[in-house]
């Protein structure tokens, strides 16, 4: 009992992986075949052109439509996985009890699948210890709020599914959001926490969705010429990032133009939704409707969203922004925002809900009576990606697939968005 009390960090951690790795060879979504693919790609035809040439193994999208950052991720577990493979075969030939049996798996794609995987794991872990350390500096005497974030995380269902299973890589770009926020809160780093947030979307293109609040934050706390600064510095490591995969064209301009019609405008099917369940889901009949169809005068579903969506940061920032430089209330614009993206714009994925994730565990540290809606809110949105990838699939679960399902579902989300904007009263972030 005294080791596991002295332990219980490390012994939590041990258990988050050891759940992951014995998940990590049972189930994968289809998207992780892009990742094997692109990382042949690379390493077969070089890095030159590879934006511009189609995939030789095709999986949903001929081109590739991932950022540079996910890209290189992908690369390094191709060149890494025959090393491993070469030191699993010398433990066979200098250890007699090693099982030799595993080389047939090692063959096999779901060993190739579940290899891939590995990143996402870990940086689950990493995740969890970056809110570890949020939750020090929030609360340094409570550990049991550290215990708690840390296990918010690790057990959640919705991390455990999105990488052991699924083989998503959305904890990488959580984790450099993360960074980037703790070294521009805590650490007083802005410049270096500005390259942090660059890499975010460097990973994933949705992380652009808290740069409203991100640079609202920014300037209040230093300033426009630090951030004047940081974007120079910004842009460098976001063109340095797409020169490999330069080929023909304007050298300049290449990364930017890239990264908008390649990856931005590449990465969702053009759906009003594509399994999220958003403020258009409430209406299930959306969900395979094309969101360029115009249904009022010359606005588009599209165009809707997007109004909604300003609408939503005008109305947040006209709430909170005053306070914008308390932490607590930081976050809370930052999960809002998030939410208001989420909830409004078309194309979104019921994955993206994880992005919402950390900050609401932290806001719902601040008083534990608004912790019961955080798990609430996690399992509305575990059940729309079960409902979007229902691996391992069971009977009961056949009402989710339900319309009147999906629209209550969808409707709860709405209200609590609501809820979150208009009826929490703002003071409690900012008690001390």
């Amino acid at each position: 009992m005294r080791f596991i009390k002295a332990n219980i960090l490390l012994l939590i951690f041990l258990a988050g992986l050891l759940i992951r790795l014995l998940l990590m060879f049972t189930y994968s979504s289809f998207d992780i075949n892009n990742h094997i693919s692109w990382a042949q790609d690379l390493y077969n035809r070089g890095f030159s052109g590879f934006y511009e040439t189609q995939s030789k193994e095709v999986y949903a999208w001929l081109y590739p439509n991932y950022p540079p950052l996910a890209v290189f991720i992908f690369y390094l577990v191709f060149i890494i996985k025959q090393p491993v493979f070469n030191l699993l075969w010398w433990l066979n030939l200098k250890i007699p009890l090693f099982p030799s049996k595993i080389f047939t798996f090692l063959g096999t794609r779901e060993y190739t699948v579940g290899f891939y995987k590995i990143p996402a794991i870990l940086f689950d872990l990493i995740l969890a210890y970056l809110c570890y350390l949020f939750a020090k500096k929030l609360y340094p005497k409570d550990k049991q709020k550290h215990i708690l974030i840390i296990s918010l995380i690790l057990f959640n269902p919705i991390f455990i599914y999105v990488s052991s299973l699924w083989g998503q890589i959305e904890s990488i770009a959580l984790s450099f959001l993360l960074i980037s926020i703790y070294l521009l809160v805590f650490s007083k780093k802005p410049i270096i926490s500005f390259v942090f947030f660059v890499l975010s979307f460097l990973v994933k293109p949705v992380i652009i969705i808290f740069s409203p609040v991100y640079l609202i934050y920014f300037l209040k706390n230093y300033g426009w010429k630090k951030l004047f600064f940081s974007l120079i510095i910004g842009n460098l490591v976001f063109w340095l990032s797409f020169l490999p995969f330069y080929k023909y064209g304007n050298i300049f301009t290449y990364p930017y133009i890239t990264y908008f019609n390649k990856i931005i405008l590449s990465q969702s099917m053009r759906n009003v939704s594509n399994s999220a369940f958003n403020f258009w889901t409430i209406f299930p009949g959306l969900m395979n409707v094309k969101d360029s169809i115009k249904i009022v005068g010359p606005l588009s579903y599209k165009a809707i969203g997007f109004l909604l969506v300003c609408i939503s940061y005008i109305v947040i920032t006209s709430l909170y922004l005053k306070k914008a430089k308390n932490i607590t209330v930081f976050f809370y614009l930052l999960f809002l925002t998030g939410f208001s993206y989420i909830m409004f714009s078309t194309r979104m994925h019921e994955r993206y809900w994880i992005y919402l994730l950390p900050f609401l565990f932290l806001i719902g540290l601040k008083e534990r009576k608004y912790l019961r809606w955080t798990i609430f809110l996690s399992i509305l949105f575990f059940l729309n990606i079960f409902h979007a990838w229902s691996a391992p699939y069971f009977n009961w679960m056949s009402p989710l697939k339900n319309s009147i399902t999906v629209s209550l579902i969808s409707t709860t989300n709405f209200l609590f968005f609501l809820y979150f904007l208009f009826k929490i009263n703002s003071s409690f972030l900012i008690k001390s």
